[in-house]
């Protein structure tokens, strides 16, 4: 019999204000639908399968407040293996996908006496959440902000991923290679993926089966660097591949390149920022204040 919320374990984190993330979590996942993170929208959780214990484990993440006095409550369900040390993996995992490391008043100090200090106002908090693994990066990547690759990759999490059901409740890891590779193109292209899209997906999986994409450690510390090794695999945009290291990336959204972030943030503040000046002052948050510039989502209290 698996799990049950009965035997589950609940843990709180408080992020250092000011904190947001729902803004991100509602503009690019479809609320319900595994990617393979399921993101329920009007309960503002996520749900999902990862290592916890030394064995795959459901636990969820509710954000229960943001703004100055933030709080994160993590359930995790119960098995053979509970104690210090699953509560620690489960703890280190959701910190990880919901950026809690990331040190917003330092972004805001960074860029006191600057034009850039109103971006910082604007975004107040928010900052995006990170995937849990390079393959699952690459696979959000590739289908990031449209609805029908979204859509297209959801059914392919439902097919080939492993998964847990706790009381009703699916919980999901990211898709398995030798799955996908076995769907095939026109498998791929019936799940709703483009000629291009299958590809590349096909592309991403052979190459997560053969150990071939850089470690999680080697994408996270040198984001960059993993960027231009995901844009040679073929059918990943240099545009994709950025996304994907920036998913994955220990500093903020890691994966730009400064000049991409410079020629943005110039052209929103009118300023003539260039690449060596942005990274002056921003230092290891360049990649926040382009995903705010870039990426944010808009709407009431947002940039």
């Amino acid at each position: 019999m698996g799990p049950t919320r009965g035997d589950s374990e609940q843990i709180s984190i408080r992020p250092s204000p000011p904190y947001r993330i729902s803004p991100h979590l509602e503009a690019y996942c479809l609320s319900g639908e595994p990617l393979p993170c399921v993101y329920e929208s009007g309960a503002k959780r996520l749900r999902l399968l990862a290592g916890v214990g030394g064995s795959p484990r459901p636990f969820s993440v509710s954000i229960r407040s943001e703004g100055q006095f933030p709080l994160l409550q993590v359930q995790v369900a119960g098995g053979e293996d509970s104690g210090r040390g699953a509560r620690s993996d489960a703890q280190s995992i959701a910190s990880w996908v919901m950026s809690v490391d990331v040190d917003y008043m330092e972004f805001m100090r960074r860029t006191e006496g600057t034009p850039l200090h109103s971006l910082a106002w604007r975004g107040f908090g928010l900052r995006p959440a990170r995937a849990t693994g390079v393959y699952e990066a690459l696979l959000i990547a590739l289908a990031w902000g449209q609805e029908k690759p979204l859509r297209a990759l959801a059914a392919l999490v439902r097919r080939t991923s492993p998964s847990s059901s706790v009381r009703g409740e699916q919980f999901y890891g990211p898709p398995d290679p030798a799955a996908v590779a076995a769907l095939g193109i026109e498998g791929l292209k019936s799940l709703g993926f483009s000629q291009q899209k299958a590809e590349a997906m096909l592309e991403v999986s052979a190459a997560a089966a053969s150990g071939s994409l850089p470690s999680m450690e080697e994408a996270s510390s040198n984001p960059r660097r993993a960027a231009r090794a995901f844009a040679e695999l073929r059918g990943v945009g240099r545009s994709a591949a950025e996304l994907a290291a920036s998913l994955v990336s220990k500093i903020p959204w890691g994966g730009h390149s400064p000049e991409a972030a410079a020629r943005r943030i110039s052209e929103l503040l009118g300023s003539g920022y260039t690449a060596r000046d942005v990274e002056n002052v921003l230092g290891d948050y360049l990649g926040l204040a382009y995903y705010l510039v870039e990426y944010a989502p808009s709407g009431p209290g947002n940039p």
